[in-house]
């Protein structure tokens, strides 16, 4: 039973089930299904769960002559919505503050500060944090306003066991499932990100000049004809406008290995 039964990411799976692609010379044909939060996944083989690498070189393998791969992903895509959410500057750097304050490299600043969003109690957690973090005012005015709103939100979300997302989707626990305020602060976040990510697949899937089209949590991977790296760009940044959100995407475009090889010729 699918979780969007008939919303777009539905729509998208479905879509994608009618389309196989060519991976590592080869044809490739996943089975493609909505998870809880709206994200469109693949299984048999596991696509997302492939080294990025993998994903970039195995569609570069095959790939018509007159084809560019466009891998396009919205830069920081939960914190960005985090972000929003809670009414704070998209330029806050909680990252900067942290590696300040507990004196550490950036991957364990992400990492530790990542982790407050998604936990269960975002206060309990900070009070294990150095002194110097946690008596930074920047920091402890993000802890203070993510607590408040997960506290709300799951106050909310027991009476109604669901969760909406800012493009209005809802998100229903299923029967027996215990929920916790990261939990459904997770689905709104996450379930936000796939909203845009599926709009903007849903639009691009059908265009001619698109071969192949993979979907990856807050990313597109695009084959296409002809200059479509401007499309794929406009099209995440105009489904998140709609829904009041402006996104950073980072993009890069690769060439078939056959066209790199004669371009290498003298």
């Amino acid at each position: 039973k699918s979780p969007d039964k008939d919303g777009k990411a539905q729509k998208l799976a479905d879509a994608l089930n009618k389309r196989p692609f060519i991976f590592d010379g080869g044809m490739m044909q996943p089975m493609w299904t909505v998870g809880i939060t709206g994200r469109v996944c693949a299984s048999k083989p596991a696509f997302q769960n492939l080294p990025p690498d993998k994903r970039i070189n195995g569609l570069r393998l095959g790939m018509p002559s007159d084809c560019t791969l466009v891998h396009s992903d919205i830069k920081s895509a939960d914190p960005t919505i985090i972000k929003h959410v809670l009414g704070i500057e998209q330029d806050s750097d909680f990252y900067a503050c942290y590696m300040r304050a507990a004196a550490c490299d950036k991957p364990t600043a992400k990492e530790t500060v990542n982790m407050l969003a998604y936990c269960k109690n975002s206060l309990a957690v900070f009070k294990h944090w150095p002194d110097a973090a946690r008596n930074d005012p920047v920091l402890f005015d993000y802890v203070q306003k993510l607590h408040d709103y997960k506290t709300s939100l799951f106050g909310e979300s027991q009476k109604t066991r669901c969760v909406t997302t800012l493009a209005g989707r809802r998100i229903t626990a299923e029967e027996g499932m215990r929920l916790h305020a990261g939990k459904v602060f997770c689905w709104k976040i996450q379930g936000t990100v796939a909203d845009i990510v599926n709009a903007a697949a849903l639009e691009l899937i059908d265009m001619p000049e698109v071969k192949t089209l993979v979907p990856l949590h807050d990313a597109l991977y695009v084959v296409s004809a002809g200059g479509a790296e401007g499309a794929i760009e406009a099209t995440l940044r105009a489904h998140a406008q709609k829904i009041g959100v402006q996104i950073q995407i980072k993009s890069e475009c690769k060439r078939p290995p056959e066209s790199c090889a004669a371009s290498a010729k003298p």
